[in-house]
């Protein structure tokens, strides 16, 4: 076997060695993307666990339900409760957006969270609010897709959800 020979079965052992370190950093690529999005899942649930435990106080279910209903048309203590409530479930649908934005967090959650936050806006108080509050301080690419969204149909009725049917009376 002369010096070509060996140079060329060098080539050929060199080539199939890149081509299995492409296959495997295209698997860890794979399964670190896995791991990021499962990551950026649970700490959306953890988020959302923490705004909904807002709603747990009943002045606060009260204010929402009014709110939902005739923002700005309540007392001073219902708009208290309601903007804070409202800037919580916005601040988290943003994070939700931008990790969605960035592909840390698949199509299908975002939609999810998406059509509740939608839902919500697209109550008499929530749209009420929404102009009057979220447009001037959210970011407008956000807004856009809430605005379609709720010009779709496309969520559920927030006025449906049980802590939101309360008669505040």
């Amino acid at each position: 076997m002369n010096i070509e020979a060996l140079g060329n079965i060098g080539d050929f052992v060199s080539g199939i060695a890149v081509l299995v370190t492409l296959v495997y950093l295209a698997m860890q690529i794979r399964t670190n993307t896995r791991a990021l999005e499962l990551a950026s899942r649970e700490r959306v649930a953890t988020e959302y666990r923490e705004v909904s435990d807002y709603y747990g106080n009943p002045p606060v279910a009260r204010a929402m339900s009014a709110a939902l209903r005739r923002y700005p048309d309540i007392d001073y203590d219902q708009i208290a409760y309601f903007h804070t409530a409202m800037n919580k479930e916005s601040l988290f649908f943003q994070a939700v957006y931008a990790r969605h934005e960035s592909g840390q967090l698949e199509d299908d959650t975002y939609q999810a969270y998406l059509r509740w936050y939608s839902s919500l806006i697209a109550t008499p108080g929530g749209s009420r609010w929404f102009d009057d509050v979220a447009r001037p301080i959210y970011m407008p690419r956000m807004l856009r897709d809430v605005d379609e969204t709720v010009e779709s149909g496309n969520h559920p009725d927030a006025m449906m959800v049980p802590i939101h049917r309360i008669d505040p009376g």
